[in-house]
């Protein structure tokens, strides 16, 4: 034993330089994995600002919304992968939800167009909320509605103007656990939905003023274009029945206790009313 310990103490210095060695090689070791996670999350940031980036553009090259939606679904399915990208307007009038861009190479049920009542589903449960909801496991969640066949985990989170949730953006995937970490991005892609719809309805809202106001211009025109009023009248009802697309136009003036037809126009058949024939009130 004493030979031993002797021989210990001889090789003493050579076992704290492999120990000093190996304590280097381990610290090496750290600083890559840590070099390699900051590079990871790096890349990641990258590609969230240049999706970001790419819908910024997309939600200010067209106002149309249906284009529009279609190329920030189709950015967000092609920059990360994910495997079934949605985007579904909320339509209060109707109470329903209406799908107005999907981007997914897989089977569906859901496509442009597609409606469903309110109060339905995962969408039906955040358009109620505001709030979104990540699923890790769909088998879990008592609410959900399939419509991809073989989707294990979802997505779906609110696009919110001015307090009022207009669409919704839902993801899928055949792979569980999906969509943990996405929520702040898809977040974030979801406030500049909501601004390009707002801007596509403040469009609608315009062309319609303008169209209103095109067409008070030209029944204006038709109206001083002659002064026998049975001409006017009759110029006027048939410009508006062309302009509005309408089956039947008809002005009538109030006789006493009825109503008096003095111009009609309409799409064939032809109205069988002759004018002058009064209805009672």
């Amino acid at each position: 034993s004493v030979e031993a310990s002797a021989d210990l103490t001889t090789r003493g210095p050579l076992l704290a330089l492999i120990a000093s060695r190996l304590a280097v090689t381990l610290d090496h070791a750290r600083l890559l994995r840590e070099q390699q996670v900051a590079n990871a999350r790096l890349a990641a940031t990258a590609r969230e600002l240049a999706l970001l980036n790419e819908i910024a553009v997309a939600a200010t090259a067209d106002l149309e919304l249906r284009p529009m939606l279609g190329r920030i679904v189709d950015a967000m399915h092609a920059r990360f992968g994910w495997e079934f990208v949605a985007c579904i307007r909320v339509d209060r009038p109707r109470q329903r939800f209406v799908c107005e861009a999907v981007a997914t190479a897989l089977p569906t049920a859901i496509h442009v167009g597609y409606s469903r009542p309110f109060g339905s589903g995962v969408v039906g449960e955040v358009a109620a909320t505001g709030r979104p909801i990540v699923i890790d496991d769909v088998a879990t969640w008592p609410n959900y509605v399939e419509t991809l066949p073989g989707a294990r985990s979802e997505l779906c989170v609110p696009a919110i103007y001015r307090g009022e949730v207009v669409a919704l953006l839902n993801l899928e995937s055949p792979r569980p656990a999906a969509f943990r970490d996405q929520v702040a991005l898809v977040t974030t892609v979801a406030d500049q939905v909501a601004g390009a719809i707002a801007s596509a309805r403040l469009l609608d809202e315009v062309r319609a003023q303008a169209g209103e106001l095109a067409i008070l211009s030209e029944v204006s025109r038709v109206a001083t274009s002659s002064v026998h009023i049975d001409e006017v009248l009759a110029r006027v009802t048939a410009h508006l029945q062309e302009r509005l697309r309408l089956p039947l136009v008809s002005l009538h003036r109030l006789a006493g206790d009825a109503l008096e037809l003095v111009a009609a126009s309409h799409a064939a058949p032809a109205l069988d009313v002759p004018l002058g024939a009064r209805t009672p009130l």
